[in-house]
């Protein structure tokens, strides 16, 4: 589902651009082809930059991941920068580059996951009991 929305996403993208390019290539006033050219890139090189800009502040603006809540292994805040751009490769290539590191991260997350779950039933073991301790003491004292 990732890859598809990326794929698409990249196909609009290039879609748009060509449109833009081609578009002020023919609104441009130059003397010659090749000027026109350049100055139809230049133009669109400047509205890539500031959509760049536009989105990296989107992307900062995207709400922290909140604390107890299940976390989804491929959105939450990667620890390293390599594992960011290993997810990138694995979604863009539709899953053909970076399987093997990929495959590892989520494995290291599976453990993490499970090590955290034994602890906290560990953890509601020990409460019921203590609890349950609780209440035979007072029996008994009553």
């Amino acid at each position: 589902m990732l890859s598809t929305a990326t794929q698409i996403g990249n196909t609009v993208g290039v879609a748009l651009y060509g449109l833009l390019f081609f578009g002020l290539l023919h609104l441009s006033n130059a003397a010659t082809a090749p000027e026109a050219y350049v100055s139809s890139f230049e133009s669109v090189l400047t509205f890539f930059a500031a959509t760049s800009v536009f989105v990296f502040a989107l992307v900062l603006g995207l709400p922290k991941p909140v604390p107890g809540r299940m976390k989804d292994i491929l959105l939450e805040r990667l620890p390293r920068p390599l594992s960011g751009l290993a997810y990138s490769f694995f979604f863009i290539s539709g899953g053909k580059i970076g399987r093997q590191l990929f495959n590892e991260m989520l494995e290291e997350q599976y453990v993490i996951d499970k090590k955290e779950s034994e602890v906290r039933k560990t953890i509601l073991r020990t409460t019921s009991l203590s609890n349950s301790w609780g209440s035979t003491e007072r029996i008994r004292r009553g």
